[in-house]
C-alpha cells in the first residue's frame, strides 16, 4: 500500500493456472484455467509485452511423469498453443525467458537417456533456445538450466549443473554461451535456484540453500 508500484506480476500456481496481480491496485486475477490433470510451471513476458512464454504439461492420463513443453499465448494467457513439445519419455521444457531484442526464447531442457537393458545412460541438462516463430530448438549451453539476461542483452547468468553431485553454481557468459566463467562454486550451497541479472547486469539475485551434504546415494535421480 502507497508504494507506487505500477503494471503487472504474472506467476503460475502449478495445477492452478495462470495469475496476474495489478500492481497499483493489488488486484488478483486467474488468466488461465487449465484442465484438470494440466499443470504450469514457468511464465516468461516478452519485452513489449504483447506474449507470453509457458512452461506447460499438458494431462498426462495415467503417465506418471510431468513433461512440460513450451506454449506461446497472448499477452492476457489466451490462446495459449504449443510451440515447442517433447519428444521422449522423458524429455521436459522449463524456465523459459525472453531475449531482450524478443527474436528468441531461452529454456532449459532437460532429459533422460536410456539404453536398451533400461538402465540410465544418460542426463542432459541444457539450455536451448528457440525463435520466438517457432523452430527448432539450437543448444546454446551444456549442463547450463535457467538462464536470465541483462536488460542490453549481452550478458546471461545460469546455473551449472553438476551430473556427478547433482549440485549447482552459478555462471555467467554471453547471450551465445562464449566466455563462460563460473561466479559461485557447485560446492558452496546445497542447491541454488532462480537467477536473475539486474537491468543494468551489475548485481545477480538468486535463491540458495545448504551448505552441500556430499554426493548423492547411487542412482538417485536429479528429479
Amino acid at each position: 500500500v502507497g508504494l507506487g508500484l505500477s503494471g503487472r506480476l504474472l506467476y503460475t500456481q502449478g495445477p492452478e493456472g495462470l495469475w496476474q496481480i495489478d500492481m497499483a491496485s493489488g488486484e488478483i486475477e486467474q488468466l488461465w484455467k487449465l484442465p484438470e490433470g494440466g499443470q504450469l510451471t514457468g511464465v516468461a513476458v516478452s519485452p513489449d509485452g504483447l506474449d507470453l512464454a509457458l512452461s506447460y504439461a499438458p494431462p498426462r492420463g495415467e503417465s506418471p511423469f510431468i513433461r512440460s513443453d513450451l506454449y506461446l499465448a497472448n499477452g492476457d494467457g489466451s490462446n495459449p498453443a504449443p510451440l515447442l513439445e517433447h519428444r521422449g519419455l522423458y524429455e521436459t521444457f522449463d524456465y523459459p525467458t525472453w531475449s531482450p531484442d524478443g527474436q528468441w526464447i531461452y529454456l532449459s531442457r532437460n532429459d533422460v537417456l536410456i539404453d536398451e537393458e533400461q538402465s540410465i545412460r544418460a542426463i542432459v541438462v541444457d539450455i536451448v533456445r528457440v525463435p520466438a516463430g517457432g523452430g527448432e530448438p539450437e543448444r546454446v549451453i551444456e549442463n547450463g538450466e535457467q538462464p536470465s539476461f541483462s536488460a542490453d542483452g549481452n550478458r546471461m547468468a545460469f546455473l551449472r549443473f553438476n551430473l556427478e553431485t547433482y549440485t549447482r553454481g552459478l555462471w555467467v557468459a554471453n547471450r551465445d554461451g562464449s566466455d563462460a566463467r563460473e561466479l559461485i562454486s557447485d560446492t558452496t550451497f546445497l542447491d541454488l535456484m532462480s537467477p536473475r541479472l539486474s537491468p543494468d547486469g551489475a548485481t545477480i539475485a538468486f535463491a540458495a540453500s545448504g551448505p552441500p551434504v556430499g554426493p548423492p546415494a547411487t542412482g538417485r535421480s536429479p528429479w
